[in-house]
């Protein structure tokens, strides 16, 4: 299935129903294999900001009963805007795993056109979070994460996209 029918398959309303063939199954596949754990959930969405509301909705439903359910799609929600603001893609990938320690992962995928922007016009990486000073009015989402996920990370495949992770015990 070609990108473009990846997108009119997730405009419909059915993310689920667009296979994870062609031109975006081999990047999802190469991502979800880098976070690793046992895959419960992943979708495709058009990466518009009207359609956090159904990644949400997907990331709520994965989460399940976990007691930090609502810290997860917080975090999750946090990702994909960032997927859409910064990247430049016309998709945005979620995962939800499982790991081997029955710890919740989640993942937010995209194609990275653009790069993520620094509050300081830089490239973004873990080490910049503490760039931000108290007069920046964005950039706080990374440092909540970093400050309350057990673990989190930046993968990026070049020529593939970019794939940024979070996991809660």
């Amino acid at each position: 299935m070609a990108v473009t029918e990846l997108e009119q398959a997730a405009t419909t309303g059915r993310p689920e129903a667009a296979s994870f063939s062609g031109s975006w199954r081999s990047p999802l596949s190469t991502m979800a294999r880098a976070i690793g754990g046992r895959i419960v959930e992943e979708a495709v969405f058009p990466a518009r900001e009207d359609q956090l509301a159904r990644i949400r909705k997907i990331v709520r439903a994965a989460a399940g009963g976990h007691y930090e359910r609502d810290l997860i799609v917080l975090f999750a929600n946090e990702l994909a805007a960032n997927a859409i603001k910064h990247s430049g893609s016309r998709l945005v990938g979620v995962i939800v795993a499982r790991t081997a320690e029955d710890r919740l992962r989640v993942a937010v995928y995209d194609q990275h056109l653009t790069g993520f922007p620094h509050p300081h016009g830089r490239s973004c990486g873990r080490d910049d979070l503490d760039d931000l000073d108290d007069e920046s009015e964005n950039g706080r989402g990374l440092q909540l994460i970093e400050a309350m996920a057990s673990r989190w990370g930046i993968v990026r495949e070049p020529g593939v996209g970019l794939l940024t992770w979070f996991e809660l015990a």
